[in-house]
């Protein structure tokens, strides 16, 4: 017949395995690491990390500094991805091989990141075929210092960021297609970094910003019937902005701002029959905008003021 294990014997074995799931549970919090291989389409996948040092690991084929060789991608179309870090520190690197579906949907990516310090790097045409199309990246920004790279190749692509609190996040995208939306939206925070490079006919980029010393850089190459717009609505003081689009004609900057101290540097180049047209209407004091157009024909400006000190230079050539 077994003894059943009683006394000091029995406690410690007890105490000693409680021990052991703690150390293991507080491991896993610190520093999880998660590896996607998955193949097929009309896929659902969420995950969700909790802590500080976390990582989701993939491949990034574009030689992206911080990217990670670990083998784990998404490849099919009709997918929906959801990652949520928690907590500080956190990395994703994450590179999708896809293809349009049949219902004419390629991947849904949505990254969320709190707290701060955390480093995105996400590239929706990891095999570098260009046929990657009609995806959606959706990027929430909580906190502080947080810093995402998008690279998007292919048609008919959405990008949108919305950053708050905290201050300095940062999101670069490198965007080469047509009929492509970028969506900005930062509030509760100032110096924030948006750089967003644009190549392609018929895109569309939307800029918001609250806040102090915010960096403003949107570059667009390409153009045609109804091509390239930018939209910019700043609130705040100190924050500095540069413009630059190049292609055939249908150029377009709406530049607003409320507040003081602003820069903006607007060039537009190229331009054929109804070609480049610039807004700027600034409300508020020593603000320096500089609009600089040049082209065939067709080059335009519409400059409203309210307020005192500010600084217009406005260059128009044929």
């Amino acid at each position: 017949m077994k003894k059943r294990m009683t006394g000091a014997s029995g406690l410690s074995r007890k105490l000693l395995t409680v021990m052991l799931l703690s150390i293991s549970a507080t491991s896993w919090a610190v520093d999880n690491s998660i590896y996607i291989d998955q193949t097929g389409d009309n896929s659902t996948i969420t995950m969700t990390q909790d802590g500080a040092g976390n990582k989701v690991k993939g491949i990034l084929t574009n030689g992206t500094a911080g990217a990670s060789t670990d083998p784990a991608k998404l490849v099919g179309s009709v997918q929906t991805v959801t990652i949520n870090q928690v907590g500080p520190n956190n990395t994703l690197t994450l590179g999708a091989n896809s293809t349009v579906g049949t219902t004419g949907k390629g991947i849904d990516i949505n990254y969320s990141v709190d707290t701060g310090g955390n480093v995105g790097f996400i590239n929706s045409n990891n095999n570098g075929t260009g046929v990657s199309a009609s995806n959606l990246i959706d990027i929430i920004q909580l906190g502080g210092n947080a810093v995402t790279n998008v690279s998007m190749l292919g048609n008919t692509n959405s990008l949108t960021v919305r950053s708050s609190g905290g201050g300095g996040n940062s999101i670069d995208a490198i965007i080469d297609a047509d009929n492509v939306t970028a969506v900005v939206n930062q509030t509760l925070g100032g110096g924030n970094v948006t750089t967003l490079n644009l190549t392609g006919n018929k895109g569309t980029v939307n800029v918001t910003s609250t806040g102090a010393t915010n960096l403003t850089n949107v570059s667009q190459d390409g153009g045609g019937t109804n091509g390239n717009t930018i939209g910019i609505v700043l609130d705040g003081q100190g924050n500095q902005t540069t413009v630059s689009q190049t292609g055939v004609s249908d150029n377009t900057v709406d530049y607003k701002v409320l507040g003081s101290n602003n820069i903006a540097n607007i060039v537009q180049s190229g331009g054929l029959s109804i070609g480049q047209y610039a807004k700027a209407d600034i409300a508020g004091s020593n603000n320096d905008i500089g609009i600089t157009q040049q082209g065939s024909v067709d080059n335009a400006a519409n400059i409203k003021i309210t307020g005192g000190f500010n600084t217009f230079r406005i260059l128009q050539k044929n």
